[in-house]
């Protein structure tokens, strides 16, 4: 959710021509899932969205051609289901079909042959590119990550030739026909965001060979290794007892031992220095959590 609210704000500045530090202090509200939260657009989220967005796409909209913002990346020439949003698109005037796409996630991301920027590009190219008659003469897939956990660049670039694009969407077409006439179900973790968690045959299987582990009073370590890798699964589950429980209640349904209630919300100090010049003036020094000897190493080589 955190990341859906950066993706606005990228979306925002590239829209409107502005900075992330015009937004500083101001409130980005996202909901999903039946969940409301609300993000202060702080200096960090502020500098994230700049140097490995807002910068990185502008320098690209400024070669001589054609630039989109937010398109949706339709594949109907392979499937009618398969498409998806692609953050940036920019097809220059030098022939080279680049696609951008904004990730606030900290597991890092390679666009090395990343099958979800080349279905964006191979939709965009399809529908935007093609009709245009012009020659392709290289395809660029660029990843912006401020807060990748890994060593490296924040804004990663691979690049290939439209023979190599065509070569994957041939891939694509077999993948695509292969699940439409002979779904094969196995689970793994590429299942934690998958829909069809709990109603796949594999995960259904798996539900009822773990029922009776579930009913023991006493589990050894092989049992909780069983329970463990249905964790995603497991969560699921509950995930949607809350939201059937929550609807329930709602519409004034009884449910027994639960009811509704207000809860606080997320907050976040809208400007984080003056906030720490402030404390620090009312209350001293006493007030502040001391910071981890791994926090400390980053304010530089005396601290460490």
């Amino acid at each position: 959710m955190e990341g859906t609210a950066a993706h606005f704000l990228l979306e925002k500045c590239l829209t409107e021509g502005s900075s992330p530090f015009d937004f500083l202090g101001r409130t980005l509200t996202v909901s999903q899932d039946r969940t409301t939260r609300e993000f202060v657009v702080t200096k960090d989220m502020a500098s994230d969205v700049l140097y490995s967005g807002v910068n990185p796409v502008r320098d690209i909209a400024l070669r001589p051609g054609i630039s989109r913002v937010e398109v949706k990346a339709r594949c109907a020439h392979i499937d009618p289901d398969l498409h998806g949003r692609c953050d940036v698109w920019h097809f220059g005037d030098d022939g080279w079909l680049t696609i951008f796409d904004y990730k606030y996630g900290r597991i890092d991301v390679s666009p090395e042959r990343n099958s979800q920027l080349l279905i964006y590009l191979d939709g965009i190219y399809r529908e935007h590119i093609e009709p245009l008659g012009r020659a392709v003469n290289g395809v660029r897939l660029i990843i912006g990550q401020p807060r990748s956990l890994s060593p490296g660049p924040r804004v990663k670039e691979w690049t290939c030739s439209l023979e190599d694009l065509l070569d994957f969407e041939l891939e694509l077409r077999v993948a695509v026909h292969e699940l439409r006439t002979n779904p094969q179900f196995h689970l793994g973790p590429w299942c934690k965001y998958c829909p069809a968690l709990g109603d796949c045959p594999a995960s259904q299987d798996a539900i009822s060979n773990i029922a009776p582990i579930l009913l023991q009073a006493d589990i050894g370590a092989n049992e909780a290794g069983k329970i463990l890798a249905l964790k995603d699964l497991l969560e699921k589950k509950i995930k949607t007892a809350q939201a059937v429980a929550e609807e329930a209640l709602l519409k004034g349904q009884k449910v027994d031992g639960y009811f509704l209630a207000t809860e606080r919300k997320h907050r976040q100090w809208r400007d984080e220095d003056m906030a720490r010049e402030a404390v620090l003036e009312s209350v001293g020094v006493s007030a502040l959590k001391l910071p981890t000897p791994a926090q400390v190493e980053t304010f530089g080589a005396d601290a460490k």
